[in-house]
């Protein structure tokens, strides 16, 4: 026996509030993506060079580094959204 369950008015607001949820809008502007690109650069070369040395200093300094990368090119960073900011300045901003 099959249960189809109908979407009514609160399941369907549900929906759309999870799908606008992942929906996140861009907020790193061009300068503030080359800012982390600069500094990701900066962290990859001392953590290469053995600069920074330590077992959980490699760990977050490797966590960083992918962060810096994935948010600079991904060009949304959650914690300005937490924060309500955005680099972006006027330029034009997609859904």
């Amino acid at each position: 026996m099959t249960t189809v369950m109908r979407a009514g008015p609160a399941r369907a607001y549900f929906y759309g509030h999870i799908k606008y949820s992942f929906t996140m809008r861009k907020n790193v502007g061009t300068a503030d993506k080359i800012v982390r690109f600069i500094i990701a650069t900066i962290l990859i070369t001392l953590l290469v060079t053995h600069t920074i040395t330590g077992a959980k200093l490699l760990f977050a300094g490797w966590a960083l580094v992918a962060t810096l990368v994935l948010t600079g090119l991904d060009g949304t960073c959650p914690l300005y959204i937490l924060l309500g900011i955005s680099t972006r300045g006027r330029e034009k901003t997609s859904h």
